[in-house]
């Protein structure tokens, strides 16, 4: 409504609301959430209402990310209820490149080969042992770009003539501590040995001597980001982010925790609070469809194992077409996280940039840079 001036009218996929909202007086443009693909009395209408809409805009297409799922089946079978369908992803390059085949496959089922030529083409596997496992690196890059250059386009601030200026991003490497290595021994969730091991015994005190990211996360707030009004710190799991919450309170800096658990009618609360800086650090994890608003400093406690949604997270304070000042810090443990950040993280971060367009990112420019 803002960008276009078009009236339009928003829905829930909840079957009351699709109910109530067939039998009032429909606007010409609909907003609705994903949760409407599972509804099948709304598509029933759609059907029979076939001038009422012509154009498909599904943003986040990732949620079709996986072609065996109810939500892409029922995506599929109403595509022909529409002249145009169109697919709109920040970061298309998930995880896996089978994330943005299923997305492609959807547009267009005879753009690309089955999906076991489409991996051993494009694919690189590890032979040793009984089966096959993915590398997470690819090949024939050239030949995927060409071969969905009909279908996929990518918008790029840096295309456009979009700059970075006075950006900073770096790592920030930290020790070991004695409750650490002890709990590597016995606990395969490497990265919340690192992040938080009272995670696993609460007798274990949450200070700089055993858990030495804190003391990293102290020095930057102490010096890199003493200047900030406003601090964004991505925190992968819960329970890290109430130790950290209840920590930053002890050293007196104002914080809110937003996550999944955040109930709807705080959520907003706490993001317009941030925006006005009524506190100092948001703790979260939410990587998309939020604006955090003019926000320049942003800190990884962790990384995700999927750099792109690394790139997403940086996205909730990088909203305008000209990057400037922003700050983007990432915590890491001496040993076996380091080891993963160098060869499975950045390795993940070049494949993405070899398959697609990367844009503006100071995290991106910080896991391609030694590559």
């Amino acid at each position: 409504v803002r960008f276009t001036g078009l009236r339009a009218d928003v829905l829930t996929g909840e079957r009351a609301d699709v109910e109530k909202y067939i039998k009032g007086n429909p606007a010409d443009n609909l907003v609705g959430s994903h949760s409407l693909f599972n509804q099948n009395i709304f598509w029933e209408w759609v059907r029979n209402q076939q001038e009422k809409f012509q154009l498909l805009i599904v943003d986040e297409s990732s949620v079709l990310g996986n072609l065996k799922t109810d939500i892409s089946k029922n995506a599929k079978e109403v595509w022909g209820l529409f002249e145009r369908v169109i697919f709109l992803n920040a970061t298309p390059f998930e995880a896996k490149l089978n994330t943005f085949y299923s997305q492609l496959s959807l547009l267009d089922d005879s753009l690309l080969p089955v999906k076991t030529k489409f991996e051993k083409e494009y694919c690189k596997f590890d032979y040793r042992g009984m089966y096959p496992k993915p590398t997470g690196k690819y090949k024939n890059q050239d030949k995927f770009r060409w071969l969905t250059g009909y279908r996929y386009f990518a918008r790029t601030r840096k295309a456009k003539g979009g700059v970075k200026a006075d950006c900073e991003s770096k790592v920030i490497t930290v020790p070991v501590s004695k409750v650490q290595r002890e709990w590597l021994k016995k606990s395969q969730m490497t990265q919340l040995v690192y992040d938080c091991p009272c995670a696993f015994d609460e007798s274990i005190e949450f200070n700089a001597d055993n858990v030495p990211k804190i003391g990293g996360l102290q020095k930057l707030l102490e010096n890199d980001c003493k200047n900030a009004d406003s601090i964004l710190v991505f925190v992968h799991y819960k329970q890290a982010q109430t130790y950290i919450s209840d920590w930053l309170t002890e050293q007196n800096y104002t914080n809110r925790v937003l996550c999944g658990d955040t109930k709807d009618n705080e959520r907003y609360g706490i993001i317009d609070d941030f925006k006005n800086k009524k506190f100092k650090i948001l703790i979260t994890n939410v990587q998309k469809g939020l604006d955090f608003g003019d926000c320049d400093y942003c800190i990884f406690y962790g990384f995700d194992p999927n750099p792109s949604k690394m790139v997403q997270f940086e996205g909730r304070m990088t909203r305008s077409f000209d990057i400037i000042g922003k700050q983007v810090y990432l915590l890491c443990g001496e040993g076996k996280e380091t080891e993963r950040l160098n060869k499975v993280i950045k390795v993940r971060a070049g494949a993405m940039a070899d398959f697609t367009k990367t844009d503006i990112s100071c995290i991106m420019d910080l896991l391609l840079e030694d590559l």
